[in-house]
């Protein structure tokens, strides 16, 4: 929490609270949902090797929040929902699944490009707040190595993508 203070202190303009909630859960996994609600699973605790890594994390799931990625993303779903109710008024359940289903495919393109704008968030507001920038990037680039990769990352880019887009 003491992180996550220093965080907000340094964001600039008005800053959006969050409440930061640690979850019993051998994933290595962050998130942050509407209303400004981030939770960290104890798994991803036990991999961070600095106070740093773990500000750069939460730094970008409060880009997330800053940025309003999860009010963008239930605005994008109803739309899809919408369009397709426009076009298609008596669908059968399994059109209606799969037309579901390929809006979420064009939502993943989305997803990437949020995750690329949280991660350059999280660092710029990380280092304002005197944190190590390139700790997101180092903690990341250990994930990969090890192949710790938690099921989150697959609507996230490319690890080694993101680590050399934090890196340079």
């Amino acid at each position: 929490e003491s992180i996550v203070e220093r965080l907000a202190s340094a964001q600039e303009g008005e800053a959006r609270p969050v409440e930061l909630q640690v979850v019993q859960s051998p994933e290595v996994n962050a998130f942050a949902l509407p209303g400004g609600h981030i939770f960290v699973l104890e798994g991803l605790l036990s991999q961070v090797r600095s106070e740093d890594e773990l500000a750069g994390v939460l730094a970008h799931e409060i880009g997330h929040v800053a940025l309003r990625h999860s009010i963008q993303n239930l605005a994008r779903q109803m739309g899809v929902g919408w369009v397709l109710s426009a076009f298609w008024k008596d669908l059968d359940g399994l059109t209606a699944l799969l037309l579901g289903e390929a809006g979420n495919l064009t939502q993943l393109a989305f997803t990437r490009e949020q995750e690329a704008e949280a991660d350059a968030f999280g660092v710029k507001l990380a280092a304002r707040a005197g944190f190590r920038a390139q700790s997101l990037a180092d903690f990341l680039g250990r994930l990969n190595e090890g192949r710790l990769q938690p099921a989150f990352l697959s609507d996230h880019p490319a690890p080694q993508d993101r680590q050399d887009r934090l890196s340079s």
